[in-house]
């Protein structure tokens, strides 16, 4: 299904002209081999993992009290890309 959702936005994304990215979320190696074979890798900008604590922390609708290293990759990506649209 997430697979077929992908595909569908971005036939979407490219008939409106628009950038697209993905975020591989709540994954393991296996999933990720499957989704990277499924989707162009270049579009990837973060995979994030299944954990627990994430789940939890969204859960109760708190904060993340820990680093992430791909949600950090995340943030820079979007940060530096808003920075270039300014421009």
């Amino acid at each position: 299904e997430s697979v077929k959702f992908a595909k569908k936005i971005t036939e979407m994304a490219k008939a409106i002209n628009k950038r697209f990215y993905y975020v591989l979320n709540r994954i393991d190696e296996d999933t990720k081999e499957v989704l990277l074979k499924s989707v162009d890798k270049n579009k990837v900008i973060a995979s994030i993992s299944e954990d627990k604590r994430i789940f939890k922390n969204c859960l109760d609708g708190e904060e993340l009290d820990f680093k992430v290293k791909e949600i950090g990759k995340l943030a820079d990506f979007l940060e530096e890309n808003r920075k270039k649209e300014e421009k």
